[in-house]
């Protein structure tokens, strides 16, 4: 075997979105990993035969350059929308290999109807189109501002669309689901909330409508719960009240699986939902009963991220996409209350190259008595001592844990431990411990990274002496408020960071976030913000800084970084500043494998630079 190189960022293969055939015998689910040719995600459609004998599925086609499959209610095609190249729908026949592109416009989601005659698309201009399977053009309606999901009612009667507003403005969140008549086009908002609506599924029957949400703003710290929504009333109902926990979430990690709609399905009968939800840092999926019984599923170390069912068979069969710290994820299934993995995408690559061992850690804050022990996970080189990287999660509330990182297995293979934790602020450990951050960004938060930092300087195989801090977003906001505040870190790296939360919540990232953070408004309590400013702290920074930004980050702007940059030089201090060309704030996720390779190197090379100044392996430039 041998070590991982930032290269290996190419071989990563992540199956996702899986949808199950309605009769259970057949499987789509998409591939995607980044593309050294395309220097883009790549995403590819596989049909598997679940009925076929032997160990792993019979692979029946594979579509390229087209995701988000959908099966037609009668299991003879499955439409799925291109993703390379102009837009469009595509429909697929697996078993006359057929592949027909039946529309052509950017589109926000679709649905099937009922009878399988007709699809409904949401486009990306505010419409609700109606197409025939040949992708002839039925009916155009108006959609509902912020139409974003849109659900066939299985009678075919009634087209349910859910909208509003993102709360990223100054309009507080709003989410809406508005009932349209599929014959008529007439329609009548049916129901309408605070908060957000993160997925809608019709009961099998179409007596009533689950969703996953809340009806508390635009909080980052509340949990969604599950909710029915029945036809006869405009007041849903909450399943899960009795539960401190956040429904519909997964543990994040290197890939966008648990960045879109919340994992949401009836059981066949219609006496339960399915979702997912996190405790502390794994995930698991669970049923709910109507009436609020919660019942484990799917659970284990580990991470997972989204489901699928037949809806034709009450032994209720099962596919789960799911990753672990030495998996990036595979997709395996539950018949039974037996497990089978189906896929082995990454199998190959794991057979070439030594991963490092993660193991998890707590701490206390030492400051604190009552608080609550804070969870990390730390992954270690071989030899000691190394060197130790601190990463601090985004959000702050989206939580890490038992999940793959490349990110990590890529630092350890270069002689550093890496630590990741989830602080106060994060979610999976009930409203309160994420709640715990509000108006306090720093506070207690800093003081958890700094007891977990503590306790990994313990472990043999880490130098507590050599330690930097790295975050993303508000996990940059962490790592240059804790160079700012304390003398613990050697080194700080800030990506995509908030340096000057003043400036950036009288922007246009979105005031109603800021507000709710930080407990007031900017112009209304501006101090507040400014004793959070790291920007106005330089003359404490003595730890040298560098800066990553993305120059088109909407979430937050570049001049954050920009600010900090010219504030650190005005002090003297040491600041390098990179710049990402053409990548949004989610870069390390989405952005091209070239750019995001070339941000390794620079943040690798920053590393050597003050961690392991007399080792430097080749590729990694001074």
């Amino acid at each position: 075997t041998r070590a991982v190189t930032p290269s290996d960022l190419a071989r990563l293969r992540w199956p996702l979105e899986p949808a199950m055939r309605g009769d259970g015998g057949a499987l789509a689910y998409v591939v995607s990993g980044p593309s050294a040719e395309l220097d883009a995600l790549a995403y590819d459609v596989v049909v598997v035969d679940l009925g076929g004998v032997g160990e792993w599925p019979d692979e029946v086609w594979r579509v390229e350059g087209c995701r988000a499959p959908k099966w037609s209610p009668d299991g003879d095609a499955l439409a799925c929308v291109k993703s390379v190249g102009e837009p469009g729908l595509v429909i697929i026949r697996p078993a006359d290999r057929i592949r027909s592109e039946v529309y052509a416009e950017p589109m926000v989601d679709f649905d099937w109807s009922p009878d399988g005659f007709a699809l409904a698309v949401l486009t990306l201009s505010a419409e609700l189109v109606l197409i025939d399977a040949a992708g002839t053009r039925r009916q155009t309606l108006p959609a509902p501002d912020g139409a974003r999901l849109v659900r066939w009612s299985p009678d075919g009667a009634d087209l349910a669309v859910v909208g509003g507003t993102d709360g990223l403005d100054a309009r507080p969140l709003v989410a809406t689901v508005t009932l349209i008549d599929a014959a008529s086009g007439s329609n009548r908002e049916w129901f309408g909330w605070n908060g957000p609506l993160r997925n809608a599924r019709w009961s099998p029957n179409g007596s009533a409508l689950a969703m996953i949400g809340h009806d508390r703003g635009a909080a980052g710290w509340e949990q969604d719960g599950v909710w029915t929504l029945h036809r006869d009333s405009a007041a849903p109902v909450e399943m899960t009240a009795g539960h401190d926990l956040g429904f519909g979430r997964a543990v994040r990690g290197d890939d966008e699986r648990a960045l879109g709609l919340a994992p949401l399905e009836w059981t066949s009968d219609g006496s339960s939902v399915l979702t997912t939800v996190v405790d502390g840092g794994r995930s698991r999926i669970v049923r709910i009963g109507v009436h609020g019984e919660l019942t484990d599923v799917v659970a284990g170390d580990r991470a997972v991220l989204e489901l699928a069912t037949a809806s034709s068979d009450d032994r209720l069969p099962l596919v789960f996409t799911w990753s672990d710290p030495w998996h990036p994820g595979e997709l395996s299934m539950l018949v039974d209350g037996v497990e089978r993995q189906l896929t082995s995408v990454n199998d190959a690559w794991i057979g070439e190259v030594s991963l490092a061992p993660t193991v998890p850690i707590r701490a206390n804050d030492p400051d604190d008595a009552t608080a609550p022990v804070v969870e990390a996970w730390l992954t270690l080189p071989s030899g000691q001592p190394n060197p130790l990287v601190v990463q601090v999660h985004g959000g702050p509330h989206h939580p890490v844990g038992w999940r793959f990182s490349f990110d990590a297995q890529r630092l350890a293979a270069l002689g550093f431990a890496v630590l990741r934790s989830n602080p106060r602020g994060s979610t999976g450990r009930g409203r309160e411990y994420a709640r715990a951050v509000q108006a306090d960004w720093g506070g207690p938060d800093l003081r958890d990274v700094l007891a977990v930092t503590d306790a990994a300087a313990e472990h043999p195989s880490v130098d507590g002496e050599r330690v930097a801090i790295v975050g993303e977003s508000y996990g940059g906001f962490m790592a240059i408020w804790a160079a700012a505040t304390t003398d613990r870190f050697t080194a700080a790296i800030v990506e995509n960071g908030i340096s000057e939360p003043l400036t950036l919540a009288l922007g246009e990232s979105g005031p109603n976030f800021w507000w709710l953070e930080f407990g007031a408004s900017p112009q209304g309590d501006p101090d507040r913000y400014r004793n959070r400013s790291a920007a106005a702290r330089v003359d404490q920074i003595t730890a040298p800084v560098l800066l990553i930004h993305a120059e088109d980050d909407d979430n937050v702007p570049i001049d954050q970084s920009e600010i900090l940059h010219r504030a650190l030089i005005e002090s003297g201090s040491p600041v390098r500043l990179h710049t990402v060309p053409g990548e949004g704030h989610m870069v390390n996720v989405f952005g091209r494998l070239s750019r995001r390779l070339a941000r390794t190197t620079v943040f690798d090379a920053f590393l050597f630079e003050h961690l392991h100044p007399h080792l430097r392996p080749t590729g990694v430039p001074s």
